[in-house]
């Protein structure tokens, strides 16, 4: 839809590539073709992330330690920034973690439709010339951002909230 709209009908960006066929490669170049396939793939999450983020502040917001905050006179702003906002940030640090390897299966399809060099489409093109050791590297790689993505958050995890501690 992004494709159709923004490049067919609107003719705003370019439907595919890192640069123009004719013309000098140039910085400027590659970030409007970058617009489109940054877009897509950041949307793709938006939902998920704002649920999660809702959810966890209004969870964190009905505490009794926030209610004492406010009766000792902090302003809203001071509540957030110092209480609510390190308590809530947990639940989406542990997001994060398990979103790491989204992000690379997200680039597969992203790089496919939009013709950009990378990871996803090299993926793409291994399985359909049905080069195995590449697909196993692939696959290999994914798993290790799995368990990297997962020490990540729980090492932030750690760093942000005092009562989880790694022993």
């Amino acid at each position: 839809m992004a494709i159709f709209v923004f490049a067919d009908k609107l003719r705003l960006l370019p439907s595919g590539g890192m640069y123009n066929l004719a013309g000098a490669r140039t910085t400027a170049d590659l970030i409007v073709h970058m617009i489109l396939p940054t877009t897509v793939l950041g949307l793709v999450m938006v939902a998920e992330w704002s649920r999660f983020t809702r959810s966890s502040f209004l969870e964190v917001i009905s505490q009794d330690y926030i209610r004492t905050a406010r009766s000792k006179g902090l302003t809203g702003r001071q509540v957030l920034t110092r209480h609510a906002f390190p308590n809530a940030a947990v639940p989406l640090i542990a997001l994060a973690g398990m979103n790491l390897p989204y992000l690379f299966s997200g680039a597969l399809i992203t790089e496919s439709i939009f013709g950009w060099p990378g990871m996803g489409r090299l993926f793409i093109d291994s399985l359909n010339l049905r080069e195995y050791p590449i697909l196993m590297g692939m696959v290999m790689f994914t798993g290790f951002a799995v368990i990297f993505g997962n020490l990540l958050a729980d090492v932030c995890m750690a760093i942000i909230d005092p009562r989880i501690r790694l022993e």
